[in-house]
């Protein structure tokens, strides 16, 4: 809200249906319909965009808080957005993880697809901690 400049890379970073939650959904997509119809992202400009009454209610319940928290941020806001992005991924990779390990434990799997599944899961984690695969020889 305090920088509307973040916004394109917010909403390519994490795709709408993504989201879990009604009201970050509802957000996500009135930011969406306003850059498609070129109109500012501001808060102003976001506020007038929507006629839902709860879902003012919460722009402007967001924007107080992004207010006071802005004076006690010690990195800035692109470093901010990059960090909630990142931890966003991670809490849905985890979650599919903790799915695909769960049908492991009920035998969901064949055993060609449990290998595959854990690999998998090797690998998303080598990658989330920048540890390279192993090499042969």
């Amino acid at each position: 809200m305090l920088h509307p400049e973040l916004v394109p890379a917010a909403l390519e970073a994490i795709a709408g249906a993504q989201l879990t939650s009604a009201a970050a959904h509802a957000l996500w997509n009135l930011y969406a319909a306003a850059r498609k119809q070129q109109l500012e992202c501001d808060f102003c400009g976001i506020l007038t965009a929507t006629e839902d009454p709860a879902l003012k209610n919460l722009l402007v319940d967001i924007d107080e808080r992004a207010r006071r928290k802005a004076n006690d941020a010690t990195e800035d806001a692109e470093d901010r957005l990059h960090g909630l992005v990142r931890d966003f991924h991670f809490q849905q990779q985890s979650a599919a993880q903790r799915q695909a390990l769960a049908a492991l434990g009920n035998r969901g799997y064949d055993e060609k697809e449990e290998l595959a599944v854990l690999e998998r899961i090797i690998q998303q984690e080598r990658d989330r901690q920048g540890i390279s695969a192993p090499t042969d020889g």
